[in-house]
Parts: C-alpha cells; sequence; structure tokens
C-alpha cells in the first residue's frame, strides 16, 4: 500500500529543476539589482562632479569681484550656473529614470519566466 503519487522521479525531478531555476532567477535579479544601483551610483557622482566644478568656478569669480561692473557679470554668471545646473539636475533624472525603467523591465521578465515555470508543476 505504496502511495506513489508523491515518489515518482519525474515530480522530484520537476521540483528539483523548478527549485534550482527559482534560485538563478533569483540570483540573476541580485545581479541585476547590484548593476543598476552601481549605475545609478556612477550617474549621481558625474553629476556632482559637474555641479562642484560649476559652483567652484562661479566660486573662484565670486572672489575676483572688485567692483560693481564686476557683481553684475557675477550675478549674470550665477543666473547661467543655476540655469546650467537646472539642465544637468534635468537631465541626470532623465538618466535616472531610463536606468530604473531597464531595470524593472527586467524584473518583469524574470517574474513573467518564473511564472510561466511554476504553472507546469501546479497542474
Amino acid at each position: 500500500m505504496n502511495n506513489t503519487a508523491f515518489d515518482t522521479t519525474v515530480w522530484t525531478d520537476a521540483i528539483t529543476t523548478a527549485g534550482r531555476d527559482l534560485q538563478a532567477a533569483a540570483l540573476k535579479a541580485q545581479a541585476t539589482t547590484f548593476d543598476t544601483l552601481g549605475a545609478l551610483l556612477a550617474q549621481h557622482f558625474e553629476t556632482l562632479g559637474k555641479e562642484t566644478e560649476s559652483a567652484l568656478a562661479f566660486g573662484r569669480e565670486a572672489l575676483a569681484a572688485r567692483d560693481v561692473e564686476s557683481f553684475g557679470a557675477l550675478v549674470g554668471k550665477g543666473i547661467d550656473v543655476a540655469r546650467s545646473q537646472a539642465e544637468t539636475a534635468l537631465d541626470h533624472s532623465r538618466k535616472v529614470a531610463a536606468t530604473l525603467n531597464r531595470h524593472f523591465e527586467t524584473m518583469q521578465g524574470l517574474a513573467a519566466k518564473q511564472a510561466a515555470q511554476v504553472k507546469p508543476i501546479k497542474g
């Protein structure tokens, strides 16, 4: 009186394969997440470097201002620096959004692949 429904090689092989596939997908998701975080950090540091350079250049010019005309030119330069930094921030935001979009698409692909592998086992 053995119950062979749960003692089949096909069933255990399917479960073992599904477990391995799930583990591989989890590792791939983790690697993709780390890659995405690395890309985002690189983008942040690049943007921070650009903003720091423009702020330092503005600071140097501010220290050199000695009269009213220099101050007027400095105000104009400050507006240009602010505009440049706003454009850099917008470009950076777009890069971040694109990177996150690619990450979520990759995660959705992994989830869909896993869902397709789980269905045959459940049924």
